[in-house]
């Protein structure tokens, strides 16, 4: 297991730590982000997004859509929003099991729920507030 841990101070620093993750992931990655709301995890889905060469102006929010798509080069980015999902056969009827069939880099917001279904090989990253709107965010990477 590798862990990392980086204090961000600013949202353009949330967004560079984003853009910095993103040399970790290729089509296939699945990283479940925890975090409370408001810690920083769409800003720093942002930056993930632009690491990859896509557009972090078209990130917003998954909240209401479940699941917003967004192409890069070479593929594309599912950012799932599971905060209003509350069961296995809700993640059934959206569809759930074809985001992550292993052709494109998955992130998954409030991930609890789906938690049985992502694969060992997951990364996971979490948001936390601190002092003076300070954003923790730690990232363990489990290889199966």
């Amino acid at each position: 297991m590798q862990k990392a841990a980086i204090v961000t101070t600013a949202p353009e620093e949330t967004h560079s730590a984003g853009m910095a993750f993103a040399t970790l992931l290729r089509p296939g990655a699945v990283v479940a982000l925890r975090g409370d709301l408001g810690a920083g995890k769409t800003t720093f889905v942002r930056g993930v997004i632009a690491g990859l060469g896509g557009d972090p102006r078209d990130v917003s929010s998954p909240t209401f859509a479940l699941v917003n798509t967004y192409t890069i080069p070479g593929g594309v980015v599912h950012h799932v929003d599971a905060y209003r999902i509350k069961s296995e056969a809700e993640l059934d009827e959206m569809g759930f099991d074809e985001y992550i069939d292993g052709s494109a880099i998955v992130m998954v917001e409030w991930p609890d729920v789906a938690l049985t279904r992502l694969p060992a090989t997951m990364l996971r990253v979490e948001l936390q507030h601190g002092a003076d709107d300070t954003r923790h965010i730690t990232h363990d990477k489990f290889n199966g």
